[in-house]
């Protein structure tokens, strides 16, 4: 307690034989206010100036023996009253400078609670300000509050819509998808029976070339043999006639084969044209996706603070 803390420098340096002033014991307590450290003083002085204790009352043989040295110390203050004069002047004026020194200190306190006093009412008033400000940021932030739930209100409805046209791009990518795996499967099946048409063709030119040669060799013998012959004339029927039915089964499976390749390369043409359309869904697909997410991710953010 601080009371507690002055009295008890109070006494230390009054048995130290020194004075308690305002300013030794603002030392002593290593700082504070003077204002706070006054009225603690002058009560520990008034509390030491009640505690004198009262002159004891004298007996008759004392009083005898001051009435007759009353005449020597009235001769022995007659003497010193000049000397006593000065020591009381010196107090005095030692109690005087005490006094002024205590009342600039206390008008230096004064000095500089006014200062402290200028200086929180700037800061008040700069505070105030501030508090103004403030407010005005908070009206400014209530607006932009509502303009972004009005935002934030459309761009739930894109969202919706987006989330519509998404699901509308990955169900016709579903359908892509469907009819590229079709077309691959009829480009294999393609694929397969003109490889087996090739070989057939292989095959029947391979007959046909044999077939020319034993008619080539049957005209060899028909040149050679007389005309009459009746057996060569069959076998070269038979000839002519093997001849003529590879030669037209050569001619179907060409047919077969340029009628088989067309539908390839139309398949072909036809995957190609599935494959870019599904392409370009998928890319669709994923523009929407990433505005989607974008526009989520606006529609959940808090204006700041």
């Amino acid at each position: 307690m601080m009371k507690n803390k002055i009295f008890a420098i109070c006494e230390e340096l009054q048995k130290s034989g020194v004075k308690p002033t305002l300013e030794r014991v603002r030392d002593a307590l290593g700082g504070g206010s003077y204002t706070t450290i006054n009225p603690i003083l002058k009560e520990w002085k008034e509390q030491q100036a009640s505690s004198e204790q009262p002159a004891p009352e004298l007996p008759a043989e004392a009083i005898q023996a001051v009435s007759q040295a009353a005449g020597l110390i009235w001769k022995i203050a007659t003497d010193k009253s000049s000397e006593l004069t000065n020591s009381m002047k010196h107090e005095f004026e030692a109690l005087l400078k005490e006094a002024v020194t205590e009342k600039d200190e206390a008008l230096g306190e004064v000095a500089s609670l006014e200062k402290a006093s200028a200086k929180l009412n700037a800061e008040i008033e700069k505070q105030a300000k501030e508090i103004q400000s403030l407010v005005l940021q908070v009206q400014k932030q209530q607006l932009g509050l509502d303009a972004s739930e009005a935002k934030a209100v459309e761009l739930k409805e894109e969202v919706k819509k987006l989330r519509s046209d998404l699901r509308d791009a990955d169900n016709e990518t579903a359908n892509l998808k469907g009819k590229l795996n079709a077309s691959e499967a009829k480009a294999l099946e393609l694929s397969v029976e003109l490889k087996t048409a090739v070989t057939n063709l292989s095959k029947a030119s391979h007959e046909a070339v044999a077939v020319n040669e034993k008619l080539n060799q049957a005209r060899e013998k028909l040149t050679a043999a007389e005309a009459n012959n009746t057996e060569l004339k069959e076998e070269t029927k038979t000839l002519r006639t093997a001849l003529n039915s590879a030669s037209n089964e050569v001619e179907r499976l060409k047919e077969k084969l340029n009628s088989t390749e067309s539908t390839a390369a139309e398949q072909k043409a036809e995957i190609k044209t599935v494959r870019a359309d599904l392409i370009k869904t998928s890319n669709e697909a994923a523009r929407l996706r990433e505005k989607l997410s974008s526009i989520e991710i606006k529609s959940v953010k808090k204006p700041a603070a």
